[in-house]
């Protein structure tokens, strides 16, 4: 069992916060399969997923395949198909808490939602970019219509807000987790 002292910043009031490091892991893992944007790529180029950079966390790519299906001018083509999974931004929180970051408790235990927008909308960005790409530079997409079908239906997850509820329920789950315990109210705020 992991305990830490939280203080509230705004009235001053602290709490004793304790949680089973295991359950919560647990728990994270549930999140990331139960509640990420979940898209799959299938294209025919030079690069795949990784070539810019390093995935960052919270994106994850799983079932990756490469086969080469040919070469032009500029190299190897080569036919990528993988499924690319954007973690909600709580799962983050729980990592951070897990190493010692116990500031996100409130980001947790009090959520705003606002950063659970995150995933959708760099999705939409980036489908967005495949369909541009494709018009401006020639580049040739045989899946247009599944693409466009892609960016119509985050814009409508976006502006009817179908992309949070899924989310939030796992925050009111999260809650669920720790055993928090008011203590006194302190004066002056100090480091524990």
């Amino acid at each position: 069992m992991s305990k830490f002292i939280y203080v509230n910043l705004e009235d001053g009031n602290r709490f004793e916060v304790s949680f089973d490091e295991e359950e919560l892991r647990k728990f994270r893992d549930e999140v990331i399969e139960n509640a990420s944007l979940v898209t799959h790529h299938d294209y025919v180029g030079h690069h795949g997923p990784f070539y810019k950079s390093e995935a960052p966390d919270p994106v994850e790519i799983r079932n990756y395949t490469a086969s080469l299906v040919g070469s032009d001018d500029r190299g190897n083509l080569i036919r990528f198909q993988y499924d690319k999974y954007e973690f909600p931004a709580l799962t983050n929180y729980i990592r951070e808490l897990l190493e010692g970051d116990y500031i996100v408790f409130d980001k947790i235990y009090n959520p705003t939602y606002e950063e659970e927008a995150i995933p959708i909308l760099s999705e939409f960005k980036a489908v967005s970019e495949e369909i541009y790409s494709s018009r401006i530079y020639g580049k040739p997409v045989k899946n247009m219509d599944e693409l466009v079908d892609q960016l119509l239906n985050l814009l409508e997850k976006y502006r009817t807000g179908d992309y949070i509820i899924p989310v939030a329920k796992y925050y009111e789950d999260a809650k669920k987790l720790f055993e928090v315990k008011k203590l006194d109210n302190c004066k002056t705020l100090t480091k524990e």
